[in-house]
Protein backbone atom coordinates (compact mmCIF):
# COMPACT_ATOMS: atom_id res chain seq x y z
CA UNK A 1 0.00 0.00 0.00
CA UNK A 2 0.99 3.28 -0.77
CA UNK A 3 2.45 5.87 1.93
CA UNK A 4 -0.52 8.24 0.51
CA UNK A 5 -2.85 5.32 0.88
CA UNK A 6 -1.88 3.97 4.28
CA UNK A 7 -2.19 7.98 5.59
CA UNK A 8 -5.86 7.85 4.47
CA UNK A 9 -6.64 4.49 5.79
CA UNK A 10 -5.50 5.21 9.18
CA UNK A 11 -6.98 8.70 9.42
CA UNK A 12 -10.93 6.92 8.40
CA UNK A 13 -9.79 3.77 11.21
CA UNK A 14 -9.15 6.69 13.84
CA UNK A 15 -12.28 8.34 13.19
CA UNK A 16 -14.62 4.55 13.19
CA UNK A 17 -15.02 4.30 17.18
CA UNK A 18 -18.11 2.22 16.08
CA UNK A 19 -18.95 -0.10 12.98
CA UNK A 20 -20.43 1.87 10.60
CA UNK A 21 -24.37 1.06 10.23
CA UNK A 22 -26.13 4.36 8.66
CA UNK A 23 -25.22 5.51 5.10
CA UNK A 24 -26.12 9.33 4.04
CA UNK A 25 -26.26 10.25 0.58
CA UNK A 26 -26.62 13.93 -1.24
CA UNK A 27 -28.70 14.10 -3.88
CA UNK A 28 -27.61 16.85 -6.53
CA UNK A 29 -24.26 15.51 -8.01
CA UNK A 30 -24.31 12.56 -5.80
CA UNK A 31 -26.95 10.40 -6.63
CA UNK A 32 -28.64 12.32 -9.27
CA UNK A 33 -26.53 13.71 -11.96
CA UNK A 34 -27.93 17.31 -11.69
CA UNK A 35 -27.90 20.26 -9.52
CA UNK A 36 -31.79 20.47 -9.38
CA UNK A 37 -31.70 24.11 -8.24
CA UNK A 38 -29.83 24.84 -11.32
CA UNK A 39 -32.13 22.75 -13.74
CA UNK A 40 -35.02 25.10 -12.17
CA UNK A 41 -33.23 28.05 -12.97
CA UNK A 42 -32.68 27.34 -16.63
CA UNK A 43 -36.70 26.24 -16.28
CA UNK A 44 -37.00 30.04 -15.91
CA UNK A 45 -34.29 31.28 -17.79
CA UNK A 46 -32.19 32.76 -15.16
CA UNK A 47 -29.39 29.82 -14.47
CA UNK A 48 -26.82 32.61 -15.15
CA UNK A 49 -27.85 34.93 -12.01
CA UNK A 50 -27.97 31.70 -9.81
CA UNK A 51 -25.18 29.33 -11.31
CA UNK A 52 -22.34 31.52 -9.84
CA UNK A 53 -24.09 31.50 -6.36
CA UNK A 54 -24.98 27.62 -6.48
CA UNK A 55 -20.83 27.07 -7.35
CA UNK A 56 -19.56 29.29 -4.36
CA UNK A 57 -22.37 27.99 -1.68
CA UNK A 58 -21.07 24.47 -2.74
CA UNK A 59 -17.33 25.21 -2.60
CA UNK A 60 -17.72 26.76 1.01
CA UNK A 61 -16.68 30.31 -0.74
CA UNK A 62 -20.25 32.08 0.47
CA UNK A 63 -22.70 31.26 3.35
CA UNK A 64 -25.08 29.21 2.50
CA UNK A 65 -27.55 30.52 4.58
CA UNK A 66 -27.43 34.17 2.55
CA UNK A 67 -27.80 32.28 -0.86
CA UNK A 68 -30.52 30.08 -0.23
CA UNK A 69 -32.94 32.19 -0.21
CA UNK A 70 -31.78 34.67 -2.75
CA UNK A 71 -31.53 31.71 -5.11
CA UNK A 72 -35.30 30.96 -4.34
CA UNK A 73 -36.82 34.38 -4.69
CA UNK A 74 -34.77 34.21 -8.45
CA UNK A 75 -36.40 31.21 -9.59
CA UNK A 76 -39.76 31.34 -7.75
CA UNK A 77 -40.80 27.41 -8.57
CA UNK A 78 -43.72 26.06 -8.26
CA UNK A 79 -45.11 23.40 -6.44
CA UNK A 80 -45.60 21.35 -9.81
CA UNK A 81 -42.35 22.33 -10.89
CA UNK A 82 -40.89 20.51 -8.14
CA UNK A 83 -42.64 17.61 -9.08
CA UNK A 84 -41.27 17.50 -12.35
CA UNK A 85 -37.89 18.19 -10.84
CA UNK A 86 -38.16 14.77 -9.31
CA UNK A 87 -38.58 13.09 -12.42
CA UNK A 88 -35.49 14.35 -13.83
CA UNK A 89 -34.07 13.63 -11.05
CA UNK A 90 -34.61 9.81 -11.51
CA UNK A 91 -34.11 10.44 -15.40
CA UNK A 92 -30.21 11.15 -14.23
CA UNK A 93 -29.89 9.04 -11.74
CA UNK A 94 -25.67 8.54 -11.66
CA UNK A 95 -23.87 5.45 -12.41
CA UNK A 96 -24.27 2.89 -9.59
CA UNK A 97 -26.94 4.77 -7.68
CA UNK A 98 -29.56 1.90 -7.58
CA UNK A 99 -26.92 -1.08 -7.21
CA UNK A 100 -24.91 0.62 -4.74
CA UNK A 101 -28.33 1.59 -2.15
CA UNK A 102 -29.64 -1.98 -3.49
CA UNK A 103 -26.67 -3.93 -1.82
CA UNK A 104 -26.39 -1.70 1.29
CA UNK A 105 -29.61 -2.19 2.16
CA UNK A 106 -29.29 -6.16 1.03
CA UNK A 107 -26.58 -5.85 4.12
CA UNK A 108 -29.02 -4.11 6.37
CA UNK A 109 -27.10 -1.02 6.72
CA UNK A 110 -29.93 2.22 7.09
CA UNK A 111 -29.90 4.15 4.35
CA UNK A 112 -30.61 7.95 4.34
CA UNK A 113 -30.89 10.90 1.75
CA UNK A 114 -30.38 14.34 3.29
CA UNK A 115 -30.50 17.09 1.07
CA UNK A 116 -30.82 20.64 0.69
CA UNK A 117 -32.82 20.16 -2.04
CA UNK A 118 -36.96 20.12 -2.11
CA UNK A 119 -39.69 17.80 -1.74
CA UNK A 120 -41.40 16.05 -3.22
CA UNK A 121 -38.71 16.00 -5.51
CA UNK A 122 -36.32 14.57 -3.22
CA UNK A 123 -38.64 12.39 -2.20
CA UNK A 124 -39.50 11.29 -5.40
CA UNK A 125 -36.02 9.99 -5.79
CA UNK A 126 -35.88 8.12 -2.31
CA UNK A 127 -39.00 6.36 -3.39
CA UNK A 128 -37.25 5.32 -6.17
CA UNK A 129 -34.20 3.75 -5.22
CA UNK A 130 -36.45 2.16 -2.59
CA UNK A 131 -35.11 4.49 0.64
CA UNK A 132 -38.30 5.13 3.22
CA UNK A 133 -39.77 8.43 3.32
CA UNK A 134 -38.63 8.23 6.81
CA UNK A 135 -35.29 8.60 6.07
CA UNK A 136 -35.34 11.15 3.49
CA UNK A 137 -34.21 14.46 4.95
CA UNK A 138 -35.28 17.84 2.60
CA UNK A 139 -36.62 20.95 2.08
CA UNK A 140 -40.47 22.40 1.70
CA UNK A 141 -41.92 24.98 0.02
CA UNK A 142 -45.41 26.90 1.36
CA UNK A 143 -48.30 25.12 -0.15
CA UNK A 144 -49.19 23.24 -3.34
CA UNK A 145 -49.03 26.35 -6.12
CA UNK A 146 -47.32 29.13 -6.96
CA UNK A 147 -44.43 29.83 -4.95
CA UNK A 148 -45.09 31.52 -1.83
CA UNK A 149 -41.86 30.54 -0.12
CA UNK A 150 -40.60 28.57 1.76
CA UNK A 151 -40.50 26.72 5.22
CA UNK A 152 -37.12 27.14 7.45
CA UNK A 153 -35.50 24.19 8.33
CA UNK A 154 -31.87 23.52 9.44
CA UNK A 155 -31.43 22.52 5.90
CA UNK A 156 -31.96 25.83 4.58
CA UNK A 157 -28.90 26.66 6.59
CA UNK A 158 -25.16 25.91 6.02
CA UNK A 159 -24.83 23.41 9.02
CA UNK A 160 -28.32 21.77 8.20
CA UNK A 161 -26.36 18.46 7.38
CA UNK A 162 -24.56 18.50 10.40
CA UNK A 163 -28.05 19.39 12.45
CA UNK A 164 -29.52 16.41 11.00
CA UNK A 165 -26.69 13.96 11.64
CA UNK A 166 -26.94 14.67 15.01
CA UNK A 167 -30.57 13.81 15.27
CA UNK A 168 -29.76 10.47 13.23
CA UNK A 169 -27.11 9.80 15.97
CA UNK A 170 -30.08 9.77 18.83
CA UNK A 171 -31.90 7.19 17.16
CA UNK A 172 -29.96 5.17 14.95
CA UNK A 173 -27.22 3.18 16.58
CA UNK A 174 -23.97 2.89 14.94
CA UNK A 175 -21.53 4.96 12.68
CA UNK A 176 -22.64 6.85 9.69
CA UNK A 177 -20.83 7.31 6.94
CA UNK A 178 -21.52 10.51 4.41
CA UNK A 179 -21.63 10.23 0.42
CA UNK A 180 -21.60 14.24 -0.61
CA UNK A 181 -19.90 16.03 -3.48
CA UNK A 182 -20.13 19.11 -1.73
CA UNK A 183 -18.10 20.95 1.36
CA UNK A 184 -21.03 21.13 3.98
CA UNK A 185 -21.63 16.96 3.79
CA UNK A 186 -17.99 16.01 3.83
CA UNK A 187 -17.56 18.29 6.67
CA UNK A 188 -20.74 17.48 8.57
CA UNK A 189 -19.83 15.43 11.26
CA UNK A 190 -20.17 12.17 10.01
CA UNK A 191 -17.86 9.20 11.29
CA UNK A 192 -16.39 8.46 7.36
CA UNK A 193 -16.66 10.90 4.83
CA UNK A 194 -16.75 10.22 1.21
CA UNK A 195 -16.37 12.82 -1.60
CA UNK A 196 -17.80 11.86 -4.41
CA UNK A 197 -16.49 13.27 -8.17
CA UNK A 198 -18.57 11.27 -10.87
CA UNK A 199 -20.25 14.29 -11.77
CA UNK A 200 -18.11 17.36 -10.73
CA UNK A 201 -15.30 17.61 -8.68
CA UNK A 202 -14.92 20.35 -5.78
CA UNK A 203 -11.16 20.88 -4.81
CA UNK A 204 -12.27 22.10 -1.33
CA UNK A 205 -14.57 19.07 -0.45
CA UNK A 206 -11.96 16.43 -1.85
CA UNK A 207 -9.41 18.04 0.31
CA UNK A 208 -11.17 17.94 3.53
CA UNK A 209 -12.80 14.19 2.65
CA UNK A 210 -11.86 10.72 4.19
CA UNK A 211 -11.64 9.22 0.46
CA UNK A 212 -12.38 10.73 -2.55
CA UNK A 213 -14.45 8.29 -4.86
CA UNK A 214 -15.51 8.48 -8.55
CA UNK A 215 -18.05 6.13 -8.60
CA UNK A 216 -20.95 5.47 -6.07
CA UNK A 217 -19.66 1.71 -5.60
CA UNK A 218 -16.35 2.39 -3.93
CA UNK A 219 -18.52 2.97 -0.79
CA UNK A 220 -19.19 -0.32 -0.85
CA UNK A 221 -15.62 -1.43 -0.04
CA UNK A 222 -15.24 0.78 2.98
CA UNK A 223 -18.30 0.04 5.11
Amino acid sequence: MAQAELEIHQRIEKRKPQSIRNVIFDADSTLSAIEGIDWLAELHGVEHQTAILTKQAMNGEIVYDDVFPKRLEIIQPTWQEIEMLGRVYIDHLTKGAITTVDELHRRRYDVFIISGGFNPAIGMLGEYLNIPPQHIFANHLNGKGRYSGFQRSPLCGDHGKAQTIRFLRLWYPGGIAIVDDGFGGVTAGADMSFCYTGVVERPKAMQVADRVITSLEQVLDYV
